[in-house]
């Protein structure tokens, strides 16, 4: 287990791959972890890239944190994280967002982008509603891949409530705004968007961008588990065409 500061937390960080031009892979909020990229596209692109996964704040093994779960913030998280080369990056639903808004701001690193399942608007960013409130529902809206009993359910569901409860994380999800079509025609890298054509995610507002293509696959807002090969043969195409 890595771990690396940034802005003041202690980000769980697992790299892979040895050789290649570098990948930061962004999980969603919630019940993302790093795992989801690990155990999905993560090995794949680790053949040809050296590829860099990390728990978000307040997610996975990295330190909780009140605050700051805002596309900018964790977006200035991500500028650390990543390191000072030009980086490919993928993000899914949040950390989409987030992978969008660091391409806004720092276009000069970002060679190419995969948004999937960015959620436009941002509150839609989660299908379960359940969520919004907390409380015991908010295992049994789990999809069914995620779902787990025991002590490992247990746990799972301590996390989620402490973040939906002790932080300002929906809060700051309720608060964030669509980027403007200014800031989106900034961005300089090639763009992948999928989507899954039983998503409530919208993906219209990306036609902004200036080199931009859109893709659905079968499945809901969890791609990575309901498409998990065509996703990752989308991924590496993308990044490696």
């Amino acid at each position: 287990m890595s771990v690396v500061d940034a802005n003041g937390i202690a980000h769980h960080v697992q790299d892979l791959g040895a050789g290649g031009s570098p990948v930061v892979m962004l999980h969603g909020l919630l019940i993302g972890s790093l795992a989801s990229w690990y155990f999905t596209a993560g090995p794949a692109l680790a053949k040809t890239h050296r590829v860099r996964m990390y728990d978000l704040r307040g997610h996975g093994k990295s330190a909780h944190a009140a605050s700051g779960y805002d596309v900018r913030t964790l977006a200035s998280d991500l500028a650390v994280l990543a390191g000072d080369a030009p980086v490919d990056l993928v993000g899914h639903s949040w950390g989409a967002l987030v992978a969008l808004r660091f391409a806004i701001d720092h276009p000069a690193r970002v060679r190419r982008l995969v948004l999937v399942e960015a959620p436009l608007p941002p509150s839609s960013v989660t299908e379960m509603e359940a969520f919004l409130e907390g409380g015991p529902a908010m295992a049994a809206a789990l999809p069914a891949q995620m779902q787990v009993g025991g002590r490992r359910g247990e746990r799972l569901a301590r996390a989620l409530i402490r973040l939906v409860k002790d932080t300002t994380l929906l809060a700051d999800l309720r608060g964030e705004r669509d980027p403007s079509d200014d800031e989106l025609r900034t961005v300089r890298a090639p763009t992948l968007a999928v989507y899954g054509d039983r998503s409530a995610c919208n993906g219209n507002t990306l036609r902004a961008l200036p080199d931009v293509r859109h893709v659905t696959l079968p499945g809901g807002h969890y791609l990575h588990l309901d498409a998990k090969d065509a996703l990752t043969a989308r991924i590496v195409e993308h990044l490696d065409g």
